[in-house]
């Protein structure tokens, strides 16, 4: 998607593959670019770094972060005519994530709990909580049935899938662990289907990405997870990038992660 010596991370496709989004610092601040077919323009100049730009599953809408303390905007991707302003979605949560297929809802978390934003009303309501827990990474299934999200407990993190229904809250006690506690596993992305959870996880030593089945009728796992991509040379790995912008960005046809390209040259002198 980009070769060259500027930074570029947290790559998110639409299901149907027509549109990508990443943040990119060719020019030197980091920009919010899209990528529809072979061409590339910005989208919103000047975000914040690390950030978790979201884009909704029809590609006509990306929210983002700006400013601090961190307020969260949604806006339109279509180059023309685009005369809308970004519409504020919170300027009160951690970090917004996902939206609902209908780009109605907004799923975002704030410190231990994570809650959902009807988008034109501001009506919050609750979706999990886990005092003392760090949540993040929250990603909808394709029916928006249900939610994958990261759970960090203590010195282990975890995928945890649970059912996605706002105004009924669920307790922990019926949350699903897809992935053991003691292998670090994080940054679920769903397939088109609903049926395999895409995921990063470090259990042969490297940071590799991961697949696990999901029944789409109880969200439980269903066999083994299997290894999809593996990332073992010390030149072009994970291992070098910021937990926080590692990533799988998913598509019909691709998968998307960033990696760090790491050279070296001898040089002599004469």
């Amino acid at each position: 998607m980009t070769n060259d010596p500027a930074f570029d991370a947290v790559a998110t496709l639409t299901p149907d593959d027509s549109r990508a989004i990443f943040l990119y610092n060719r020019d030197g601040p980091f920009d919010l670019w899209i990528q529809e077919g072979d061409q590339q323009r910005v989208l919103v100049h000047g975000v914040p770094f690390p950030g978790t730009p979201a884009l909704s599953r029809d590609g006509s809408m990306v929210i983002y972060g700006t400013g601090e303390p961190r307020r969260f905007f949604a806006v339109q991707t279509q180059a023309a005519p685009r005369t809308a302003s970004p519409r504020l979605v919170c300027d009160d949560c951690v970090v917004a994530w996902d939206v609902t297929a209908d780009n109605r809802t907004v799923v975002l978390n704030a410190k231990s709990t994570i809650e959902a934003r009807d988008i034109a009303t501001g009506r919050t309501t609750e979706v999990t909580a886990a005092p003392g827990a760090r949540l993040g990474r929250l990603h909808l299934s394709p029916n928006d049935r249900w939610l994958v999200f990261n759970a960090w407990v203590g010195d282990a993190i975890r995928l945890i899938v649970i059912p996605f229904a706002p105004g009924r809250p669920v307790s922990q006690d019926q949350w699903i662990a897809v992935t053991p506690e003691n292998t670090p596993s994080y940054h679920g992305a769903w397939s088109r289907d609903g049926r395999l959870l895409y995921f990063l996880s470090e259990r042969d030593g490297s940071v590799c990405v991961w697949a696990q089945r999901i029944d789409p009728q109880t969200g439980h796992p269903a066999g083994d997870a299997f290894a999809v991509w593996h990332f073992h040379e010390t030149r072009r790995s994970m291992a070098g990038v910021q937990f926080g912008i590692r990533s799988i960005g998913l598509s019909r046809g691709r998968l998307m992660v960033t990696l760090n390209d790491a050279a070296g040259n001898v040089w002599l002198a004469k």
